[in-house]
């Protein structure tokens, strides 16, 4: 028994090289994500907005086209925008979406480069890229997609899982706004179809062998503050959707597109009330509140009534629908921490006290118990607990419980007389023998002697 527990210290030491090279390997995060696209592909049901969600978290500031005569020209000229943002500066939202593209030709028109000294105000900033994608049917190209001088501006996602081809599939881009409104803001691909009564707006396009992050990708980055490196997973196929972190999933198409319904729902406000500046009391007090609360605003243009959806409208439906989503509660470390320890010495503490035969269906026991009970916490409550190194605890507790537990010898239980086969004796004759009758020709059979006697002869029968 003690040359077994000396070998514990070089078996620990195995163990936490394995961990190591394990972690720095990537095989951990591998299974754990692979185990929660599981809990996800089961689960999609989960992740609807709730009924009474007020969508409060996004505004949508439009400049209505049956209004186009308020303003200086049709789409609105630099000076209009400069004056808008010159009136949102002051709500500090944590990002400001433009999905329009800001570009008004050449020559690039007076107060354009006013227009990117007023976005460097804003935290954030998202401007659209207007595309042409490869349409559906034709024959597909590998040839690369034009981008102009914006390859180094629009990053590629780093983390993708599934089918590439599934992702639509880019041609061009179209327009990208000015460079001197540009400034340091951030940009993302524009696409949308029709699909019945709903829309599809794409998470990301496709240029060969990589993925680009459209508008709806680039809002959802910085509003969780994920970058493309680490943390932005985007899979494609059965069970597809965009992981972000702080717990957001966003179910998407097989295709990597988002479904977004109609109607509209999102808070709106007319961007003429906000121009207004200091000659009328423009914004009400209850626009004046949402303004105040949202975290995203969209500005841009939007169709007249009856006529289809514009690009930033369908934007702001489709942000209001991601951030009103429920959430995933990821176990902090510390947690984690804990509940590793517990299992792990809880499993070897119940081991050591089974038998040695018993030790491998224990294992088989507590894991299945553990798969089971996380699937039911995902279902019933969104937590969720990477499940590597628990398992790989409870696998060690039990191989640890296996090698080192004492092993029973079988008590081996000594015959009692009982037990021992004997031969039958015949019956003990005594003195008192029965002599035979006179006239009888058998002998008489001699008496016996008594115990503790010597003689060896007997009178002879008359």
């Amino acid at each position: 028994m003690p040359r077994r527990f000396i070998l514990i210290f070089p078996f620990l030491a195995a163990l936490g090289w394995a961990l190591d090279h394990l972690q720095q390997q990537g095989t951990f995060k591998q299974v754990n994500e692979g185990f929660l696209d599981f809990l996800l592909a089961n689960s999609r049901d989960s992740f609807q907005p709730s009924v009474n969600s007020s969508h409060e978290e996004v505004m949508l500031v439009e400049m209505r086209e049956e209004q186009r005569e308020e303003y200086a020209g049709w789409p609105p000229p630099p000076l209009d925008w400069q004056m808008l943002l010159k009136a949102l500066r002051e709500y500090e939202p944590e990002v400001l979406v433009i999905p329009t593209p800001l570009n008004w030709g050449r020559p690039t028109p007076e107060f354009a480069g006013a227009v990117g000294e007023m976005l460097v105000g804003f935290p954030s900033v998202v401007l659209g890229v207007e595309t042409r994608r490869v349409e559906e049917g034709s024959a597909l190209t590998e040839a690369p997609a034009f981008l102009g001088n914006l390859e180094e501006a629009i990053p590629p996602f780093q983390q993708v899982v599934g089918d590439i081809r599934l992702a639509p599939q880019l041609s061009a881009l179209v327009t990208a706004p000015d460079p001197v409104a540009r400034g340091t803001s951030e940009l993302g691909l524009l696409s949308g179809r029709a699909q019945g009564q709903d829309w599809l707006l794409p998470y990301a396009l496709r240029d060969q062998e990589r993925l680009l992050p459209t508008v709806l990708a680039q809002v959802l980055a910085h509003c969780t503050l994920t970058p493309y490196g680490n943390g932005h997973r985007l899979r494609l196929g059965p069970g597809a959707g965009a992981h972000l972190l702080g717990g957001v999933f966003l179910p998407l198409e097989v295709t990597g597109e988002l479904r977004v319904p109609s109607p509209s729902q999102v808070p709106r406000i007319n961007a003429l009330d906000l121009m207004v500046g200091d000659l009328a009391d423009g914004v009400s007090e209850v626009d004046e509140a949402r303004l105040e609360k949202a975290r995203v605003l969209v500005i841009g243009p939007t169709q007249a009534a009856g006529a289809p959806p514009s690009l930033t409208q369908l934007h702001a439906d489709a942000l209001a629908l991601a951030l009103a989503l429920p959430r995933i509660t990821v176990l902090a470390l510390p947690m984690q921490w804990a509940v590793w320890l517990v299992l792990g010495g809880g499993a070897l503490a119940l081991m050591l006290r089974l038998e040695r035969d018993r030790v491998f269906p224990a294992w088989l026991a507590l894991s299945f118990a553990g798969f089971v009970l996380s699937i039911l916490l995902f279902q019933g409550l969104l937590i969720w607990c990477p499940p590597c190194v628990p398992f790989f605890l409870l696998t060690d507790a039990a191989a640890m419980a296996w090698f080192f537990h004492p092993q029973k010898r079988k008590h081996v239980k000594p015959p009692t007389p009982a037990d021992t086969p004997t031969e039958p004796k015949a019956p003990l004759e005594t003195k008192a023998e029965i002599r035979s009758e006179p006239g009888s020709d058998s002998p008489a059979p001699a008496p016996v002697a008594d115990s503790g006697t010597s003689s060896s002869a007997t009178d002879p029968v008359s």
